[in-house]
C-alpha cells in the first residue's frame, strides 16, 4: 500500500504543478482533512485548519502574498501511510525574491489525504517521519 500512497501524493503534486488543478487536490483529500502548521515558520496565521473549506481558506491566504509563485516537489519519501514531500517554493513576497525549501508529511487513509503536517525544516520532517505518527493526533 505504501508505494500506492506515494504514487497518489505524487499525482496530486503533478496536477498542482502542471495546471494548479484544485479539483484534483480536493478529490484526493478527505472532507475532514486536518492541516497542521505548528512547525511551519513561514506562516504567521492560524496553526490548525480542519475540513476542505478551512484548508482552502489557508491556501488562498498563503498564496495571496506571493507573485510569480512556483513550487517544485523535489522528493517523495515512503513512510507507509505517511508520505514526506520535500518542496522548493519560489516567487516574490512584497517585491523581494524568495526561494526556500520546506516539507510536508501527508497521511493517507482509504486513498484520501486525511492530514498534512508542514515543516520549515526538512530535516525535522524527516525525523518526524522516522518516529512515526504522533499518537495524540
Amino acid at each position: 500500500m505504501s508505494k500506492e500512497n506515494v504514487d497518489l501524493i505524487r499525482g496530486h503534486w503533478q496536477a498542482w504543478e502542471d495546471d494548479r488543478d484544485v479539483e484534483t487536490l480536493l478529490g484526493g483529500w478527505s472532507p475532514d482533512i486536518e492541516w497542521d502548521l505548528t512547525r511551519f515558520g513561514h506562516w504567521a496565521g492560524r496553526q490548525h485548519y480542519a475540513g476542505l473549506g478551512d484548508v482552502l481558506t489557508f491556501l488562498v491566504d498563503y498564496m495571496t502574498g506571493w507573485s510569480g509563485y512556483e513550487t517544485q516537489a523535489r522528493r517523495f519519501v515512503d513512510g507507509g501511510d505517511r508520505v514526506l514531500v520535500e518542496v522548493r517554493e519560489s516567487g516574490a513576497i512584497d517585491g523581494a525574491h524568495v526561494e526556500r525549501p520546506w516539507a510536508m508529511i501527508c497521511t493517507v487513509r482509504h486513498h484520501k489525504t486525511v492530514r498534512v503536517d508542514m515543516f520549515t525544516d526538512v530535516a525535522e520532517a524527516e525525523r518526524a517521519l522516522a518516529r512515526g505518527p504522533d499518537p495524540d493526533v
